[in-house]
């Protein structure tokens, strides 16, 4: 069973491999059976299962930022789940589909809910 110390140690380790653009690092951090799902006001945007699947798209989106910062805010502990309020900074390194021009900074704050199996993260929800 991991303590509240042990999830924090986990999420902080990945994050730290999101924001140096290290997908080796933040992969080990997760389970094999990973689910990823991304949120955009209530709306269901994009949906990972598995590490393979995982890797391949953060490798992919290695080249959408030339720089890219998740920082938590604050940290709350559910029964079966760590939720996180997070600030993310990035530049993109492209011209991206949503109009988003290369150059240009984005930031927002959202909310990473994160669930664990096997001293691994099982399950990331994004919410932005």
């Amino acid at each position: 069973m991991m303590t509240l110390d042990d999830k924090k140690s986990l999420i902080n380790r990945y994050l730290q491999a999101y924001n140096a653009l290290r997908v080796r690092e933040m992969i080990d951090c997760l389970d094999v059976e990973i689910i990823f799902e991304n949120y955009q006001a209530d709306q269901l945007t994009h949906q990972i299962k598995g590490i393979d699947g995982f890797e391949k798209q953060a490798t992919e989106a290695l080249a959408y930022f030339s720089e890219r910062n998740q920082r938590i805010l604050h940290w709350e502990e559910k029964t079966d789940c760590l939720e996180v309020k997070i600030a993310f900074r990035a530049t993109a390194a492209q011209d991206l589909p949503n109009g988003i021009k290369k150059g240009q900074e984005i930031q927002f704050e959202g909310q990473s809910t994160f669930y664990f199996t096997d001293q691994k993260i099982s399950k990331i929800i994004d919410r932005s």
